[in-house]
């Protein structure tokens, strides 16, 4: 997302050093945030694959056990009961799943659309071994093609 630049004529498309440097630290705080959502979905996921579990246990143990028979009108009532909310167990994984599964396919998408830690290592070290800084300057470039001596450059503290 380039800023608008300061002091450039209509019809030049000149970038600075610094318009360069000011866009690579933006680059590097989008990136940076997205790693942080990307930390937060996983562990996130893996809060409700635990869930998933427990209640996968739970559900098993709901139905391994019987009713006990108390009496033909009582006993209707408690397997109703049980087969209700059974009924909405079931239909609460089924929707915990599809969730899941939505989770999974955005965190894939993400790792396919956005550069890994390792890339941007790379890029980081490609950069610093360049050092743009270093460079000639436009006044330099100026007193070259106009034929006078280069000055020497300035150095940064």
């Amino acid at each position: 997302m380039p800023h608008k630049r300061r002091g450039l004529r209509e019809g030049s498309s000149s970038y600075t050093i610094e318009d360069i440097i000011r866009d690579i630290k933006a680059l590097n705080s989008s990136v940076l945030l997205l790693s942080q959502k990307m930390n937060y979905l996983v562990r996130n996921e893996k809060i409700l694959g635990r869930n998933f579990i427990i209640l996968n246990k739970k559900l098993k143990e709901v139905e391994h056990k019987k009713p006990v028979s108390l009496g033909s009108a009582v006993s209707e009532g408690i397997s109703e009961e049980l087969k209700d909310t059974l009924d909405s167990l079931d239909e609460g994984i089924k929707n915990n799943s599809l969730m899941l599964n939505e989770v999974k396919s955005d965190l894939n998408k993400m790792n396919s659309v956005y550069a890994k830690k390792e890339d941007l290592t790379e890029l980081k070290y490609i950069v610093e071994a360049i050092n743009p800084l270093e460079f000639i300057t436009l006044d330099q470039a100026k007193e070259l093609l106009a034929g006078k001596t280069p000055s020497k450059p300035k150095k940064k503290k």
